[in-house]
């Protein structure tokens, strides 16, 4: 065999390293997280809770069982919610998806409590658990970010 024709091989073979999803069953958990600011105006955080409703619904029909935390209306941390939510994946689920929504930094997420790495803290939570091993996790952050 050729070297351009090994090539060409180890790329198909990288190309056919696909997830795999049954779109028969439940694709699996989505978690929408709520993060206004502490001092945030009440239109702003109408606006971020609209935004979560807007999104239930298709993920929702996509096949998601859909879990809303708002940081403003509930006890406990963004952190300790992940950490439920992450806990809750089932062998059966397929995938996560976290919706973030609300304000960062490059690199963060803000919340009430203070700042979550995306890559230092959220990420790495739902990479340890052993049902989602080999399937995909989805990440969507929808945040401003500040500018001071």
């Amino acid at each position: 065999m050729t070297e351009n024709k090994m090539e060409e091989t180890k790329e198909q073979n990288k190309l056919d390293q696909r997830y795999s999803l049954d779109n028969t069953k439940k694709l699996g958990i989505a978690g929408i997280y709520i993060l206004p600011s502490e001092n945030e105006e009440k239109t702003i955080k109408e606006a971020l809770e609209k935004d979560a409703e807007d999104f239930e619904p298709v993920l929702d029909k996509l096949g998601f069982s859909v879990n809303i935390f708002n940081e403003s209306k509930e006890a406990g941390s963004v952190a300790q919610c992940l950490k439920k939510h992450a806990d809750g994946v089932q062998e059966e689920d397929q995938c996560f998806l976290g919706m973030f929504i609300g304000h960062g930094s490059p690199g963060t997420v803000e919340s009430r409590h203070g700042s979550l790495g995306i890559h230092s803290k959220i990420i790495p939570m739902f990479a340890k658990i052993e049902w989602l091993k080999g399937k995909p996790k989805i990440f969507v952050f929808q945040a401003s970010i500040s500018m001071i």
